[in-house]
């Protein structure tokens, strides 16, 4: 089992605030595990899929 991160270590790894990543968790677009007394989770796997999966190529022209 992968080590679960909070919600401020998730916004770490992702630069975002950790009200961005609430928000990204509650809209479905970012996994997250929700514990019964409502504490969040995530999997750090998870995060690095998410910003796989939102890449973009650079626009032609842009130096590299």
């Amino acid at each position: 089992m992968t080590k679960l991160l909070t919600q401020s270590e998730a916004a770490d790894v992702l630069q975002l605030t950790p009200r961005q990543v609430l928000r990204l968790a509650n809209r479905g677009e970012l996994p997250s595990v929700v514990f019964p007394n409502k504490e969040i989770r995530f999997d750090a796997v998870d995060l690095a899929r998410f910003v796989k999966s939102h890449k973009r190529p650079l626009p032609q022209g842009v130096p590299q």
